[in-house]
């Protein structure tokens, strides 16, 4: 693979931030905008935080089970924030074509996804990962977000990422991908980990250079975002 096709696939929503995303590549059609390492178009404004209704009729506000800027290590700042239809946390790669429509139909009812962005310095390049997607799904159930979980990992982690074992307690059950590919600021690795606690389905993606992130990059990042998770489902009547 040439060396800028990762550069290509981090997508463009942070482009502004990352010079060799904007290098030379296959240009994407508007629908296809999302990039497979989750990222796509820097929004115009911030997205309205959606309310949702918790399995147990409690309000739980999607965008309050996803990382902050606040929970992580290093210059990271809010590149884009989605709430909403199109930021399932199942498909944080935007894989496949009527995934949105099959997950909702599992009766999703609230959804965000924000995306964080270290600016690129030379020190920076050696500090951790590039960027960070945090993604949360409530569902209605438990069983529509079980369902939803095997349907992604049947159905929307691509060929090109290799499972790893999660080796850290998570939720109901946890998944981990990995991914590497070339770009100009040399190979990069691109971590998926998508975790279920019970009607809540979750996700991050962090992309890297090699040696500078790993599998273990995961879980100070899993551990403050089930934090908030927990700390909804023990809002709920029963919970």
């Amino acid at each position: 693979m040439r060396s800028d096709a990762m550069c290509t696939r981090l997508g463009r929503r942070s482009a502004a931030r990352h010079p060799c995303l904007r290098a030379s590549g296959p240009r994407s059609s508007p629908k296809a905008s999302r990039s497979r390492f989750g990222v796509g178009l820097l929004l115009a404004a911030a997205l309205a935080v959606t309310t949702v209704a918790g399995a147990a009729g409690t309000s739980t506000p999607a965008c309050s089970l996803v990382l902050g800027a606040g929970n992580l290590a290093g210059p990271y700042v809010v590149g884009s924030r989605l709430a909403g239809p199109g930021a399932f946390a199942e498909d944080p790669l935007a894989t496949a074509a009527g995934a949105a429509s099959r997950l909702a139909g599992f009766g999703s009812e609230g959804e965000c996804r924000v995306e964080l962005v270290r600016p690129v310095t030379a020190t920076g390049l050696q500090e951790g990962p590039l960027e960070i997607e945090s993604s949360a799904t409530v569902y209605r159930d438990q069983a529509g977000a079980r369902a939803a979980f095997g349907y992604a990992v049947r159905s929307l982690v691509p060929a090109t990422y290799a499972g790893l074992p999660v080796d850290f307690p998570l939720g109901d059950r946890a998944r981990e991908w990995v991914r590497q590919d070339a770009s100009t600021y040399g190979t990069m690795l691109a971590y998926l980990l998508l975790w279920r606690d019970r009607n809540v389905n979750a996700s991050i993606v962090i992309v890297g250079r090699v040696g500078v992130v790993s599998a273990a990059s995961l879980e100070p990042l899993a551990r403050p975002q089930q934090g908030r998770i927990r700390a909804a489902l023990a809002r709920q009547p029963g919970g």
